[in-house]
């Protein structure tokens, strides 16, 4: 909540970016969490786009040094009506890109 609060609530120009929590880097253990925007708004009006998805994951690959391991869930495929097919096809395709960057696609 405090990173993304950092940018203030409803600002469109975080759309196709992300904000990010670092927990403590002294602990063996410490991770990040990215909270990528891809929509604004779920159910009808200004919905997930597959071009929001690719700036972020771009950004995120960026922000990673293009290294390390990242989860993410299929983001956009419920309340914003994306399509599932298209939305794993384009996370495929970025992490294919980056051969030391590895991305999990979490289905719960």
């Amino acid at each position: 909540y405090k990173a993304d609060s950092v940018t203030g609530r409803g600002y469109r120009s975080k759309l196709g970016g992300f904000s990010k929590f670092e927990t403590d880097t002294t602990n063996k253990k410490s991770f990040t969490i990215y909270n990528m925007y891809t929509q604004y708004e779920y159910g009808s009006g200004d919905l997930f786009t597959i071009d929001r998805l690719k700036s972020a994951l771009e950004a995120v690959a960026l922000d990673m040094n293009y290294t390390g391991i990242i989860g993410v869930p299929l983001i956009g495929g419920g309340l914003g009506k994306g399509n599932k097919d298209d939305i794993i096809a384009t996370m495929q395709s970025i992490a294919d890109k980056y051969p030391n960057w590895t991305l999990e696609l979490i289905l719960l």
